[in-house]
């Protein structure tokens, strides 16, 4: 029997680094780098973005870079 992960339910997650990468008072642009704290593997496609509730904020979407793939790593 093939184990089914559901792509609905919430895997977590920590912020290891936050790289600001713009200096315009006009443009915010951060990279995040995120570490899943789980086991399972994480598998997506291009176009496919994330949710990334945060305490106290609302949920931001972040999306993903297909060429992390190989280090795990989510922007």
């Amino acid at each position: 029997m093939t184990h089914v992960i559901n792509p609905y339910l919430p895997i977590k997650a920590t912020i290891e680094k936050i790289i600001q990468e713009t200096t315009s008072p006009d443009l915010d642009v951060k990279t995040f780098r995120i570490k899943l704290l789980t086991d399972e593997p994480f598998n997506f496609m291009p176009g496919q973005f994330v949710e990334f509730p945060s305490p106290g904020l609302e949920s931001v979407r972040l999306d993903l870079l297909p060429c992390l793939m190989k280090t795990m790593s989510l922007i």
